[in-house]
């Protein structure tokens, strides 16, 4: 199967590619459009063994600020997806996905630990993961897989908040949130190593941040998706920040200026001369638009990705894995961005999984969390387990036990992100068990029950009308929040440099 795309629609047949380079690896490499890959970051792999038996390669790609309602093998009505629409009809799709966290930094810490936010450490930007937790990475690494890590985001820098340890080979790929064209160094780094050879199985964890605002993609792509508009709506990351504005702040600061304090992200003033953006329905829509048109886009570079793995034989032996650290807040409950709320537009991820061994066009209704996937990893890989782990193993799934085991299990939210006063955040903690969703507003000390199979959008607060059901999900989530974590975590001292790049990506005050 080979992945291509043609007016927005998937479809297989090996013309497309070959006609462009009698080599796909060669072509990602000589014939791409970004420059040569560049050498990356390395450290002395430690003396191990290879396993007995388990893919010869892993790939674990994480596709930040993706939610699962706009890909087309969720549902969604536009085309924004056909290369993963495919890959879903050759592979094992989990229909509810929850990550741990609504940003980037702890949602990414629990893939690779296997563990929730309150048990990891990494909550907030200055925190760092305890040495005394293993990784996925470390863990590959000891039984016998060299390791590598492309990523494309300050947060995931190597060593810089812990759970990154354990890669042999890293690279960070820089690029601002005002990028246009896809990040296609990443793709070519990921080639660069598949090429390579060598005696040792690989597990290769691949991030792309493509998607994040700022919401600006190439022609091609917007043309198929952004309707003709005339309004003031960009979707870049200032001005969704803008638009999380509090009103209560905006009028203090209108009231009494006060220079450092009465900024917006991008060191405007706020107060008479800077207006918050209104949204009105033809802004939404727009915003939606240039959303979906950087979904695409990034979908055609998967396809880039998928047909020269297939054309170099690496299909038949891989061990996929697709997902997402959370999604994007688009209004459905009065917002934009991510980082506050536990909602399923920023909790709802997809997750493909991939494998010769594993079935074919297959969907798991059961509920399961990114502190699954770890564990799920190293077992296919016949790999050592984790010794303290959340997770759990999702091949009993896949042979169609143990499914009541998961519906009945707890999933949390946690680390809903920094309070700012001046957006004015709300504070979110969750329970999920089942069907049913629990949300506890930190800042306000009020509670929402959702039924999740009845309300997919959760529109309609249950909580009076299942006093029962409430009380005791109430008393399961403060339990949690009321015990203190072990062992705190250590401190991160971030550089300028970081400080700077994370900020115009929407994070840091």
């Amino acid at each position: 199967m080979l992945w291509s795309i043609e007016n927005g629609n998937s479809r297989m047949g090996r013309a497309w590619w070959g006609l462009v380079c009698s080599s796909a690896l060669a072509f990602a490499l000589a014939c791409g459009d970004g420059p040569a890959a560049p050498e990356p970051e390395t450290s002395p792999p430690a003396p191990v063994s290879p396993p007995d038996s388990g893919p010869p390669l892993i790939l674990f790609i994480s596709l930040d600020t993706l939610r699962a309602d706009h890909l087309g093998f969720y549902g969604y009505e536009r085309p924004t997806s056909p290369v993963l629409d495919a890959l879903a009809e050759q592979s094992v799709v989990f229909e509810d996905a929850s990550a741990t966290s609504p940003w980037t930094l702890p949602s990414h810490a629990s893939m690779m630990t296997g563990l929730y936010p309150l048990r990891h450490g990494v909550v907030a930007s200055d925190t760092r993961m305890p040495g005394r937790f293993d990784t996925l990475s470390e863990q590959l690494g000891r039984s016998g897989y060299e390791t590598f890590a492309v990523v494309n985001t300050p947060w995931l820098q190597r060593d810089l908040f812990g759970f990154m340890r354990g890669f042999e080979h890293t690279l960070f790929v820089k690029g601002g949130g005002d990028r246009v064209a896809p990040n296609n160094m990443v793709t070519d780094q990921v080639l660069h190593w598949v090429e390579q050879g060598g005696e040792k199985p690989k597990f290769i964890f691949v991030h792309y941040i493509d998607i994040h605002s700022d919401y600006v993609s190439l022609p091609e792509h917007e043309a198929q998706f952004v309707r003709p508009y005339t309004g003031a709506i960009k979707g870049t990351t200032n001005q969704l920040y803008q638009l999380r504005v509090s009103d209560e702040f905006l009028a203090a600061c209108r009231a009494s200026f006060d220079p450092v304090r009465c900024v917006d992200h991008a060191g405007e003033p706020l107060g008479d001369t800077i207006r918050k953006s209104a949204l009105d329905p033809a802004g939404l829509r727009h915003l939606v638009d240039r959303y979906d048109a950087g979904i695409h886009q990034l979908d055609a570079e998967l396809g880039r990705l998928f047909s020269a793995l297939e054309q170099g034989g690496w299909m038949d032996q891989i061990l996929l894995v697709v997902t997402a650290d959370h999604g994007e807040e688009l209004m459905d409950h009065g917002s934009v961005f991510h980082a506050g709320t536990m909602y399923q537009e920023v909790l709802r991820v997809p997750l493909i999984i991939h494998g010769t061994d594993l079935p074919r066009g297959v969907r798991i209704k059961a509920p399961v969390s990114l502190t699954d996937l770890a564990p799920t990893l190293l077992a296919m890989a016949r790999a050592r387990p984790l010794l303290e782990v959340d997770g759990r193993d999702l091949s009993a799934l896949l042979r169609g036990e143990d499914e009541q085991a998961f519906v009945e299990r707890d999933l949390f939210g946690e680390a809903p992100g920094e309070v700012n006063e001046m957006v004015g955040e709300t504070n979110y903690r969750s329970l999920r068990r089942g069907r049913y969703k629990l949300h506890y507003e930190v800042s306000r000390g009020s509670y929402e029950l959702y039924d999740l199979d009845s309300d997919p959008r959760e529109a309609n607060d249950i909580a009076a009308l299942e006093p029962e059901l409430f009380a005791a999900m109430r008393l399961r989530l403060d339990r949690r929040h009321s015990i203190t974590p072990t062992e705190a975590a250590d401190s991160v001292e971030l550089k300028d440099e970081d400080r700077e790049a994370l900020r115009a990506l929407g994070y840091l005050e």
